[in-house]
């Protein structure tokens, strides 16, 4: 039975497991960590013994302020699971540079012979990519923070609704990164695309011929470079088709014919994209259309390049907006992805 991942179905996971992690945050130019504890889906927060004003007075107080804001953002971050991971592989290195280069990430070919005696022994080989190299991008979102009528009315519920917005704002835009490649991809065409099924009796049955098909199609395709065939093992699409493709996937009897489950494909990814209003301006990531399903090779083409993850600081105080300490969150992060290399455009019946 393949796996199943949706936002909600990595939610219940989540409430089966206790995590402790360290979340980063910065003060003064450190950076430091507080610990997040997540025991069965409950995360413990920092509550405040203290109005704002007085712990704004200490550096002792203000660096409490952000780890409470720092767990308060990641507790935002469990609200918008990231679906993108089984197809990615993370890389992480804070010595990045600004543009990487692409051979910094190499196909490597290596084979086990015997060894005859006195013979060399058979070497591997790596295979260079020349480009301009991927981009390690700064994001950056934030909010004034303590202002005075947070410190005079003591707003506490206002600021967490900020932080956990901050969380929830930072997945999305992960997930949307580590998509879009596939979704905008605008050259499957015919070596990467397989149109649907039209001649079997059931819609089941039409659904199964045509991702049967689309696995032929993928398996057929030899890779220029590296010499290897496509085997998709993950399915992408919009939650308005994922039931009629787990039920596709599985095995069924019909008209008392036997049809085995198409076992290769062992995970169902649903990505319906999201959406926010921020003041005056709707920021919208689309998600995977009703009637198409992307069938993916993962890791091989696809990696999130990670020099540093996303960190909470505070900036100077502005008396001209009478804002105490702004709230800034940034993260620098890039994304190679080669969808023609390992995608399946599949026209769903």
């Amino acid at each position: 039975m393949a796996k199943i991942i949706t936002v909600d179905a990595l939610k219940e996971e989540r409430r089966n497991q206790t995590v402790v992690e360290k979340i980063p945050y910065v003060i003064r130019g450190e950076q430091k960590y507080v610990e997040k504890k997540l025991v069965n889906g409950e995360m413990e927060l920092i509550k405040l013994d203290k109005p704002f004003g007085e712990m704004m007075t200490a550096m002792e107080g203000v660096e409490n302020l952000l780890k409470k804001v720092a767990l308060d953002v990641d507790f935002g971050r469990e609200a918008v699971p990231l679906l993108y991971k089984p197809i990615y592989r993370t890389i992480t290195n804070a010595d990045f540079p600004q543009i990487v280069p692409i051979n910094e990430f190499v196909q490597a070919q290596v084979v086990f012979l015997q060894h005859i005696e006195g013979q060399q022994i058979e070497f591997g080989t790596r295979t260079m990519y020349t480009n301009d190299g991927v981009p390690i991008i700064t994001w950056t979102a934030g909010f004034d923070g303590w202002t005075l009528e947070t410190e005079k009315f003591d707003a506490t519920w206002s600021i967490e609704a900020y932080n956990r917005a901050l969380g929830e704002a930072y997945n999305a835009l992960l997930n949307h990164l580590h998509f879009y490649p596939i979704l905008s991809e605008s050259g499957y065409a015919t070596k990467n695309h397989t149109a649907k099924n039209t001649t079997e009796a059931t819609y089941l049955q039409k659904l199964r011929a045509t991702l049967r098909a689309a696995i032929q199609h993928a398996n057929a395709d030899l890779n220029p470079v590296t010499n290897a065939r496509r085997n998709p093992s993950i399915v992408l699409c919009s939650t308005a088709n994922l039931m009629d493709i787990q039920d596709a996937l599985g095995r069924m009897v019909i008209g008392g014919t036997e049809y085995p489950a198409l076992g290769q494909l062992n995970t169902i990814i649903a990505y319906d994209g999201w959406s926010v209003t921020v003041g005056a301006n709707t920021y919208t990531y689309p998600g995977v259309s009703s009637g198409v399903c992307y069938l993916i090779d993962p890791k091989r083409y696809f990696m999130e390049l990670v020099k540093a993850d996303l960190t909470i600081e505070t900036g100077e105080p502005d008396t001209t907006r009478l804002v105490r300490a702004p709230i800034v969150a940034w993260a620098m992060r890039g994304v190679l992805a080669s969808p023609l290399d390992a995608v399946e455009e599949v026209e769903l019946p």
